[in-house]
């Protein structure tokens, strides 16, 4: 199926070394420098055109939710986002389940 906003991309010399990458199945495939929409668009395009699950793990909360915004554009009902577990700097007695739960 052509769709419009996958077009330019699968066209593109990257975007077919990707998919040689992951047609190898060796190891997980790490993109580093991606601007989030960009890494957005190739998941979408991955999971859309070629039918594969995709994972993307960022490095900090702030990038996980700016690149789980870029990609609800795309699909938002394929799409989840599980929050990072909560960050306390002191000890406490009662721990809330609610973050847990929600993942």
């Amino acid at each position: 199926m052509d769709r419009v906003v996958t077009r330019g991309l699968r066209q593109s010399g990257h975007y077919k070394e990707i998919l040689k990458n992951i047609a190898k199945k060796e190891t997980a495939l790490s993109l580093t420098g991606v601007s989030p929409e960009s890494l957005a668009n190739i998941a979408y395009t991955v999971n859309v055109e070629e039918g594969k699950q995709v994972l993307l793990l960022a490095r900090d909360e702030y990038r996980a939710r700016k690149l789980y915004d870029s990609i609800m554009l795309y699909d938002s009902e394929n799409t989840e986002y599980y929050p990072n577990r909560e960050l306390m700097l002191y000890d406490i007695d009662a721990y809330s389940h609610e973050v847990s739960d929600e993942r």
